[in-house]
């Protein structure tokens, strides 16, 4: 039997170097919010819970990055915030955490 992922922090690039989301920004956000509710079924119909936790996380990151302007309505970077995080997390890849990649 595989045993289940525990997310405690998820870490994301940005153009001021790394940012984490940790177990505390999850209790905050989904604290008494009922996930059956929130996720489309058909969406999330063969997700274990872990992996449901983690879409939870995941998008408190994404949250905290169209807050920042970093993504756009579509949550894709610009160009400039790509050239910028680059620069910024490239230097130091934190390993403890959950990462989640910027892709094109």
């Amino acid at each position: 039997e595989e045993i289940p992922k525990i997310i405690t922090s998820v870490a994301f690039p940005t153009p001021n170097g790394w940012q984490t989301v940790n177990d505390k920004d999850y209790a905050k956000c989904w604290s008494g919010v009922d996930l059956d509710q929130v996720f489309q079924q058909e969406r999330v119909k063969r997700k274990s819970c872990s992996e449901k936790i983690e879409m939870c996380f995941v998008y408190i990151a994404v949250k905290q990055l169209r807050e920042s302007n970093f993504l756009d309505s579509h949550n894709k970077p610009t160009r400039d915030v790509k050239h910028r995080y680059k620069m910024a997390c490239d230097r130091s890849l934190p390993n403890e955490f959950h990462l989640i990649a910027i892709r094109d």
